[in-house]
C-alpha cells in the first residue's frame, strides 16, 4: 500500500517526532534538576549561615572566660614574677585565645573564602612556636634550631602558624628518636620555601603525597594525615603548596612554599 518514497517520508517524520520527544524529556529532566539544585543550594547557604552563627556564638562565649583567665594570670605574674605555674597558666590562656581566634579563619579556609593577610616576622613566629613546645622538646631531649634570618618577613594570615605547629608537633611525636629539629628557609624571586627538618624514620616515597589526604591513616606515621590535610588547605588559601621529601642521612623535610 506504501511506496518506498512513502516509507522514507514516514521514517523521516517518525525520527523527527522521536527526536522531539527526547528533547522534551531532556528539557523536563533538566528543569527538574535545576529546581532540585536550586533548593539544595539554598539549603546549603542556610546551613553555612547557621554554622557561621554557631561558630560566632561559641567563639564569643569561649573568648570571654579565656580572656578573664589570661587577665588574672597577667596580674598574678606582676605580683609574683618568679612563679612558673602562673606563667604557664598565662601562656596557656594566651594560646587558647589564639586557637579561638583562629577557629573563624579556619572556617573561612575550609570554605575557600578570602582571608586577610598581614606582614609577619617569620623568625619571631617560629621562635614563639618552638617556645610553646619547650616542655615537649625538653622531655624528649630534642635540640631545636631556628635558622630563619631575624629580618625575614612573610605576607600571610596568622593562621599560617598552624602549618609550623603541625610540622613541629609531628616531628616531636613521630620522629623524636632523631633528637633534632631544624627550621630553615630558601628564597627565590617569587617564593619563599620554609622547611621543618626531622631526623627520624624516613617516610616511604609512595606515601609522601598521600599523607596530605584527609582521614588517611598510615601505620608507620600513626595519623599524620588529618593535620597535614589542614596544613595543605591553609597553604593553598595563601596561594602556596606543601610537600615532604627525604632528609639526609635520614628523616624527613616537611616544606611549605608561600608567595613573596
Amino acid at each position: 500500500m506504501y511506496s518506498e518514497d512513502d516509507l522514507a517520508l514516514l521514517e523521516y517524520v517518525s525520527a523527527q517526532i522521536a527526536d522531539a520527544i527526547i528533547k522534551r524529556r531532556n528539557a523536563d529532566a533538566l528543569r527538574a534538576s535545576e529546581q532540585k539544585h536550586r533548593k539544595l543550594s539554598f539549603e546549603l547557604t542556610q546551613s553555612n549561615g547557621m554554622k557561621d552563627l554557631l561558630l560566632d556564638i561559641i567563639t564569643h562565649d569561649l573568648k570571654n572566660p579565656a580572656g578573664v583567665i589570661h587577665g588574672v594570670a597577667d596580674m598574678m605574674t606582676k605580683d609574683d614574677p618568679d612563679n612558673e605555674m602562673v606563667h604557664m597558666i598565662k601562656g596557656s590562656s594566651q594560646s587558647l585565645l589564639k586557637v579561638i581566634s583562629n577557629a573563624t579563619t579556619l572556617s573561612k579556609v575550609s570554605m575557600d573564602e578570602e582571608i586577610q593577610k598581614e606582614d609577619l616576622n617569620l623568625h619571631e613566629l617560629i621562635g614563639e612556636i618552638l617556645s610553646g613546645f619547650k616542655s615537649a622538646l625538653t622531655f624528649n631531649a630534642i635540640q631545636e634550631t631556628n635558622n630563619i634570618p631575624k629580618d625575614q618577613h612573610i605576607h600571610a594570615n596568622p593562621i599560617i602558624e598552624e602549618v609550623f605547629k603541625n610540622y613541629i608537633s609531628n616531628a616531636i611525636k613521630y620522629a623524636a628518636h632523631g633528637k633534632k629539629i631544624v627550621v630553615d628557609c630558601e628564597l627565590s624571586d617569587k617564593f619563599i620555601d620554609i622547611f621543618v627538618k626531622d631526623f627520624g624514620t624516613t617516610i616511604a616515597e609512595d606515601k609522601r603525597e598521600s599523607i596530605f589526604i584527609r582521614n588517611l591513616q598510615l601505620s608507620d606515621t600513626r595519623g599524620r594525615g588529618l593535620g597535614l590535610a589542614i596544613v595543605k588547605r591553609i597553604a593553598e588559601s595563601h596561594g602556596g603548596s606543601v610537600w615532604v621529601e627525604p632528609n639526609q642521612p635520614n628523616g624527613n623535610v616537611f616544606a611549605v612554599r608561600l608567595p613573596l
